[in-house]
């Protein structure tokens, strides 16, 4: 400030915050406004003219707005819910059920477009939570980001739309036995709907001393480096004058999230009780998903910082199962197994060669302009790239695996008193990996390359689990329960590194 102090001399009307200034101040800074709500209503009834089917109808929406802890570029996150249902009986003992929803929910993401920030369940995947404080807080308590200070523009704008439709059907084919046919689509749609830059920069609001002002730090600026106005530049990003390195504005970058996934599924059940002793149940259901993830993030107008994480996959799940409840004077047993196969999405994965530094690290991409064209019409340069290099090194790209597997189930209750009972259960269990660990690719054109790759091969983890027990009714309604429980997991997904010694490659993949 040694160097302000000869204008502030020759200028004693800087010394001087006018009303008009503190009153500027006072309608510049970000208040709270409005307030939360949460409306939750419906109505139904009978349907006109069809009556005689037993046609009801439900309508229903839920309307919520809740405030972020800390305002960013919004103030608040908004979800719009509206249900439908429609039941109706065409014909004796047949009963179907119509379901339908819309949703669309409002807010910010967590994601840091200029840092890369992964998309997935375990990161910043999905909206920014309300209470956002950890989210805004990390930019400026900790040692790497502590140099922006309050930055509303931060973090990305995320829409999110969700649309389902179901079809029930229950028939009963006599007094023993009866089926259940569920039919369901579901999708989900992201879109980030705010790119570029968005700050006034041509209204000087006011001087503060030799200092013009504007909309700062509000309005997203990202792509100038130092901010010149009126004759006056602030450096390093809108550095406060005479705070050294402290800056509000530089890292806002751009989120291009037009993911989109859909599933079908179908699913049908029948049961039946076949005499006093058996009572059997079986199955199958089918789940279809298409995952359409074209995702990228970007800072500044070069592709030093452009991550991508775009891939295209259409995994699925085939399941079928019987199971044969079994009763008796001195026993009560379950007995069934279940069958499933698991389709990894097709195609090819680069599996063939985890070291492949010519297909790993940064590569040429023609021109900056080129590549942001063409990540946004959809396409993945990376992919594309994959490709041409397994044209040249035959093997590199391998077919993603499918597995197949039996998972077997046993309870077995008998009574040892009139008001005790001995029982014991055995099961195996599968489910699918987290698709993120599956396809997910994080790619950085400049500097790392590659930074994640995520395995399409990973088997279904399995679990085995025991239970042994006993239960005492020992008086009225009390029962007291005594069991012991033993659970193996295998196949688990885990982390893994891949550095070869030059130390040009370091990325991160999953393994069983």
């Amino acid at each position: 400030y040694e160097s302000l102090d000869p204008l502030l001399k020759s200028h004693p009307e800087w010394g001087t915050i006018t009303d008009e200034q503190k009153n500027l101040f006072a309608s510049h800074a970000r208040k709270e406004t409005g307030s939360d709500y949460n409306f939750d209503g419906g109505f139904g009834g009978p349907i006109p003219f069809l009556e005689g089917i037993g046609a009801t109808f439900y309508l229903s929406n839920n309307s919520i707005k809740q405030s972020y802890a800390i305002p960013v570029s919004r103030d608040a996150e908004y979800r719009y819910t509206t249900l439908g249902t429609v039941r109706l009986e065409p014909f004796e003992r047949t009963t179907v059920t119509l379901n339908g929803l819309w949703k669309v929910q409002d807010g910010m993401s967590s994601v840091r477009p200029a840092f890369g920030d992964r998309p997935d369940a375990e990161h910043d995947g999905g909206f920014m939570p309300i209470d956002n404080v950890r989210s805004v807080v990390r930019n400026t308590n900790s040692s790497e980001y502590r140099m922006y200070w309050f930055d509303p523009t931060f973090f990305p704008w995320l829409r999110q739309t969700t649309l389902v439709g179901g079809l029930t059907v229950n028939h009963d084919f006599n007094s023993s036995t009866f089926a259940e046919l569920t039919l369901s689509y579901l999708t989900i749609e992201n879109n980030s709907p705010s790119h570029g830059d968005t700050r006034d920069t041509t209204k000087i609001l006011t001087r503060f001393g030799p200092f013009p002002v504007d909309e700062m730090p509000y309005g997203k600026w990202q792509f100038a480096g130092n901010h010149r106005l009126a004759g006056y530049t602030y450096p390093s990003y809108d550095d406060a004058a005479g705070l050294g390195v402290f800056r509000f504005r530089s890292k806002e970058g751009d989120l291009y999230d037009d993911t989109r996934s859909d599933q079908a599924r179908v699913k049908l059940d029948i049961a039946s009780q076949l005499d006093d002793h058996h009572y059997v149940k079986g199955g199958m259901e089918y789940n279809r998903f298409d995952l359409y993830h074209n995702f990228w993030e970007r800072w500044n107008r070069n592709s030093y910082n452009i991550y991508e994480f775009n891939y295209h996959r259409t995994p699925s799940q085939t399941g079928l199962y019987i199971q044969d409840q079994m009763t008796f004077p001195v026993m009560l047993a379950t007995l069934g197994v279940r069958f499933d196969y698991w389709y990894g999405g097709g195609g090819d994965w680069p599996s063939g060669d985890p070291f492949a530094a010519g297909a790993f690290t940064p590569q040429p991409y023609g021109n900056d302009t080129l590549l942001v064209q063409y990540l946004q019409s959809g396409q993945s340069y990376i992919w594309d790239m994959w490709k041409a290099y397994d044209r040249g090194h035959p093997g590199f790209l391998q077919p993603v695996k499918n597995y197949f597997s039996i998972s077997p189930r046993l309870g077995v209750s008998f009574p040892i008193t009139e008001n005790a009972k001995f029982y014991f259960n055995y099961g195996h269990f599968r489910s699918a990996p987290p698709y993120y660990s599956m396809y997910l690719v994080s790619y950085r054109y400049t500097k790392n390359g590659l930074y994640d790759l995520a395995n399409p091969n990973l088997e279904p983890p399995r679990t085995i689990s025991y239970e042994l027990g006993a239960a005492y009714n020992f008086l009225g309604p009390y029962t007291l329960r005594v069991a012991g429980y033993y659970k193996d997991v295998t196949g688990q997904q885990g982390d893994v590194n891949y550095q070869n010694a030059a130390g040009t490659l370091d990325y991160d993949s999953w393994l069983n």
